[in-house]
């Protein structure tokens, strides 16, 4: 049996999967860190756009709370899941795109029937060139 189980559609997991990536966008868009720090277990990992690799909720918190010192709210995060895999009874990898030109893959897994994200690499998109 392969680790890897065929993509899911958002018909077959039901809009748990938008739920997250609902509350991940309005804690972000919100300067909710407290939020946004609660949607990553403890020992989460987060790989910014500029490639900071962050381990822990703490960490992860911090560079939120820095990111609204120094920009406040002025890039609105708009996110759309593009495909969802099963990993696992209760792990989903989630690839999204911005609309900030980036592309996120989630690893999230299901603790008390909600997702919780273990880990997130946020990638920025280069253009090509003409």
């Amino acid at each position: 049996m392969s680790l890897l189980q065929p993509v899911l559609s958002p018909a077959t997991i039901g809009d748990r999967i938008e739920d997250f990536l609902d509350r991940f966008t309005a804690a972000w868009n919100g300067g909710d860190v407290a939020g946004f720090a609660s949607l990553f277990i403890e020992d989460a990992t987060y790989v910014t756009w500029q490639g900071q690799w962050l381990r822990g909720r703490e960490e992860i918190a911090r560079m939120r709370s820095c990111l609204l010192r120094a920009h406040g709210a002025d890039a609105p995060l708009r996110i759309r899941h593009l495909s969802v895999r099963a990993l696992g009874p209760a792990v989903r990898l989630v690839v999204a795109a911005g609309g900030n030109g980036e592309v996120q893959t989630f690893t999230l897994i299901l603790q008390g029937g909600v997702w919780v994200c273990a880990a997130v690499q946020n990638t920025a998109i280069g253009l090509p060139s003409a």
